[in-house]
């Protein structure tokens, strides 16, 4: 296995194969390296230093990635994301905000798990009971 370690300032990327599988840092303003294209299994879970996080250019999340994050509020979704697994962002505070740059319908088509309590697309502003997760 071969690793690839991120040191930014105060905070730590554990990088394989373009997959972060952990996360060691203390910020609460994360962005994800440009080469991540992965977020693995639990890579942030229980994480409660992270408050915002820009996935760049991630393509999918991973199983409870960020599960336990409780004060996470404020996540931007790339337009290359195709899917977000189940319980990636479970157990985290009601308030989330989610920027996602793409529509509601591809939005709607890489979520697996539940949908954040509003979210902002190009076509429009959601809230959570009025978005439908097919």
């Amino acid at each position: 296995m071969k690793y690839r370690i991120l040191n930014e300032i105060d905070c730590q990327f554990i990088i394989e194969n373009k997959t972060l599988v952990s996360y060691a840092g203390n910020r609460s303003n994360v962005t994800v390296p440009d080469c991540v294209e992965i977020i693995g299994k639990k890579a942030f879970k229980d994480n409660l230093d992270i408050r915002s996080l820009n996935l760049n250019k991630v393509v999918e999340v991973g199983e409870d990635a960020f599960s336990g994050c409780k004060n996470l509020k404020h996540v931007i979704l790339p337009n290359s994301l195709k899917l977000i697994e189940q319980c990636a962002f479970s157990d985290i505070s009601n308030s989330k905000l989610v920027i996602f740059d793409g529509t509601l319908e591809q939005y709607n088509k890489i979520l697996k798990g539940e949908p954040f309590a509003k979210v902002i697309c190009d076509d429009g502003v959601y809230s959570q009971s009025n978005i439908d997760v097919f």
